[in-house]
């Protein structure tokens, strides 16, 4: 569904969102809304992530499939990990 990366900022106090769809990925359509399911999941979720991180995400096609609940569920889990094994 996307590819994610965290990295540690230490002068930060809240998590940070960083999209990445390139013309690649689909029409301006299928982009902005890939790009509006991310950030509606981070919206709902931030208060669960850790403070000082930066979440750089590339999506994939299959997550204009997906239904929402379970992008959300894969996208804290994926948060989950990332920090948890950095």
């Amino acid at each position: 569904m996307f590819w994610i990366q965290v990295m540690r900022n230490e002068k930060s106090e809240s998590p940070k969102l960083g999209i990445i769809a390139s013309r690649r990925f689909g029409g301006a359509v299928d982009r902005n809304r890939a790009k509006r399911r991310i950030r509606e999941v981070f919206r709902r979720n931030q208060a669960s992530f850790p403070k000082g991180i930066d979440l750089v995400v590339l999506p994939r096609t299959a997550l204009l499939k997906a239904s929402f609940s379970s992008l959300e569920q894969n996208f804290v889990d994926a948060v989950g990990k990332a920090c948890s094994s950095s």
